[in-house]
């Protein structure tokens, strides 16, 4: 019995490592990423995670394997649970109108809970306590009123601009591009997120 367990469990392990591979894809950095790898990507210095609760709509992205089928309408709802974690809840329509949800959970990285950076999962909650199913992301920009923030990862392999409202205005828009484009991500690669 141990034994067919033994290996029920490999199974499962090579599966999941397999799942993250195809998830996350690694890609060869061209030269100009090189390049702007001079300039490191750094977190706010603070977040106020009552604060950062809500509804949060997606204004643009990166293109990434996990919103492949969302074509319009990409929501964020967060909410603080008791032991510090954001729950997750990612809302989309896809292009045939119908709906796409996906839940996760994002814990901070340090120490205390002002951190801007976190390790989120949107692994099925029993598959939680494999560490390399939490990846890093931080709040790279965020306005002090808390009506946008720009989350991505330390490769800028990833990034989000999202707003609390489903339109985000010119103005604050240039700002939170010009503070990405000062760390160095490509602003070329965002697409905009059709909102209703």
């Amino acid at each position: 019995m141990r034994a067919v367990w033994a290996v029920w469990t490999g199974v499962v392990v090579c599966a999941l490592a397999l799942w993250s591979a195809l998830a996350l894809p690694a890609q060869a950095a061209p030269a100009s990423a090189v390049a702007s790898a001079a300039v490191s990507v750094h977190p706010v210095d603070a977040v106020d995670m009552a604060r950062l609760q809500g509804k949060w709509y997606e204004i643009a992205r990166y293109p990434n394997f996990f919103e492949r089928r969302c074509a319009r309408s990409v929501t964020d709802d967060l909410k603080l649970l008791p032991n510090g974690q954001l729950h997750i809840i990612n809302l989309c329509k896809k292009s045939d109108g119908s709906s796409d949800s996906t839940s996760g959970l994002a814990r901070p990285a340090g120490a205390t809970p002002n951190v801007a950076r976190f390790e989120a999962s949107f692994a099925p909650p029993w598959l939680n306590w494999v560490p390399w199913l939490w990846n890093d992301f931080w709040v790279v920009a965020l306005d002090s009123d808390y009506h946008y923030v720009a989350i991505a990862n330390p490769s800028r392999d990833h990034l989000w601009i999202l707003s609390r409202t489903a339109k985000l205005d010119a103005d604050s828009y240039h700002q939170v591009v010009a503070q990405l484009r000062a760390q160095n991500f490509d602003i070329d690669k965002l697409v905009l997120t059709p909102q209703p």
